[in-house]
């Protein structure tokens, strides 16, 4: 967190540090590095950071206030909120619809340069599935459906699907959680099937994947999540 909350500071230097701080925090709950149900250790975190305990204190009632990642609760302090099932539906749901319709306008103009940097993406992915890097596998694929919006070059696409990227990354890195490598050999499938269909114009195709690699994900999320949630109460 402490590499974290530097780099923060060097791109953000006038900020005030509570909103520092605050990013810092989202950013670890987002990435999982504080699990779902997990307390928020304020002394521990305003040690490692070296800033007051106010200041953590602060950014985590912002935190309980404006989004929905941490809950306060009376005389206990602050704890990352669990995974909410209702609302993983919903985002997925969101999620496709709009991916899929910014694919169906990728296809239509895609670039030798672009296809080739998905190609990229999806041997990347390959290689940490194979080497067991799945947090890396993680961040590859949050890049991947991302450069489908940024490549569809439509900019009220891009908002719709900006407004909820962050929640769509952490269910993201929730399927990597506790999978096993064995476990990747569709969502592999899938990124491949995607990139060939832009590559060739196939419309009906592309949809046909997304729609399958964010259903299969969602249904993972779904079958882990009671696992998931005692290891993070537990601390397991």
């Amino acid at each position: 967190m402490k590499q974290l909350f530097k780099k923060l500071i060097e791109e953000n230097p006038l900020e005030p540090t509570v909103k520092i701080v605050y990013k810092c925090l989202y950013q670890e709950i987002i990435s999982l590095h504080l699990l779902p149900g997990s307390k928020i250790n304020l002394s521990k975190i305003s040690e490692e950071l070296d800033v007051s305990r106010t200041t953590v204190r602060d950014a985590a009632i912002f935190l309980s206030t404006n989004t929905k990642l941490v809950k306060m609760q009376s005389n206990q302090g602050f704890f990352v909120s669990n995974i909410d099932l209702v609302e993983m539906d919903n985002i997925c749901t969101c999620r496709t619809i709009i991916e899929t319709g910014a694919a169906r306008i990728l296809c239509e103009k895609i670039t030798s340069e672009q296809i080739k940097f998905f190609y990229d993406l999806a041997n990347n992915m390959n290689i940490c599935v194979h080497e067991n890097k799945l947090k890396e596998y993680a961040n590859i694929d949050i890049l991947f459906h991302k450069s489908i919006i940024d490549f569809c070059e439509n900019k009220f696409v891009s908002k719709m699907y900006y407004k909820i990227s962050d929640l769509i990354s952490r269910y993201i890195f929730y399927t990597v959680y506790f999978k096993n490598i064995n476990d990747f050999a569709p969502l592999l499938r899938h990124h491949n099937i995607i990139v060939h269909s832009l590559e060739n114009s196939l419309i009906n195709d592309v949809d046909l994947a997304i729609r399958k690699h964010c259903s299969d994900s969602q249904k993972f999320l779904a079958q882990s999540d009671s696992f998931l949630l005692y290891s993070a109460i537990n601390g397991n």
